[in-house]
């Protein structure tokens, strides 16, 4: 009887010593494959509209904190003065009109909008569109064609079969000679299988890097 025991505690003591020098990987890890050339067309195309936004949230004293606001803001951003502003709607008017949107790029209809405090700097490209005195205003400009944001994916990869996380990458952009200029900053961007027209919604937005100044 002594004997199995010592056997079993030898046994046991050999396992861990085995477990120690040869850590297993994690199931997470092994689990994690690029997949960028296999998705780089089709996620380039549903994160190209926010391009203006996301440039926006490269600015250094920008917060990207991903909830109700940035959603609507990413959304509202998109079209711009080309008929798709929401600007002069009230919130009610706007949320109808940025539902279709909502739903294809995030899985959910809610909207909100920011109350407009008074003149000050903004601080999160989610504010772009405030409420005074019932409607929606625009607080913040236009970039130019000299210096408008594109943005490109640079790396996707599958952590498991439902969840992915992109790196995109901003840059300064010339239409009047269609050149890049400097990067401006980088993004993850989590996203999970859909049954829409994208193959995907938007789960988080997080940036990682901005190469802009003060003087932007």
């Amino acid at each position: 009887m002594l004997r199995k025991k010592s056997t079993f505690y030898q046994m046991m003591i050999l396992l861990i010593l085995f477990l120690l020098l040869f850590p297993v990987k994690s199931r997470v890890d092994a689990k994690i494959v690029d997949v960028t050339e296999k998705y780089r067309w089709k996620v380039g195309s549903m994160l190209r509209p926010f391009d203006t936004f996301l440039g926006d949230g490269c600015l250094v004293y920008m917060h990207n904190d991903f909830n109700v606001y940035y959603r609507t803001g990413m959304v509202a951003r998109i079209n711009t003065g080309s008929g798709g502003s929401v600007y002069g709607m009230t919130p009610k008017q706007a949320g109808k009109r940025l539902k279709g949107k909502m739903k294809l790029y995030f899985g959910t209809t809610k909207t909100k909008f920011k109350k407009y405090p008074g003149y000050r700097i903004i601080t999160s490209p989610a504010y772009s569109f405030q409420v005074k005195d019932g409607k929606l205003i625009e607080v913040y400009g236009q970039w130019g064609e000299t210096d408008a944001p594109v943005g490109a994916v640079e790396r996707i990869v599958q952590i498991n079969p439902k969840n992915y996380r992109v790196t995109y990458k901003l840059q300064f952009f010339d239409y009047t000679s269609g050149r890049y200029g400097k990067e401006m900053g980088r993004y993850t961007i989590a996203l999970k299988k859909a049954k829409n027209k994208n193959g995907f919604i938007i789960t988080n937005v997080r940036r990682i890097a901005t190469y802009l100044d003060n003087s932007y």
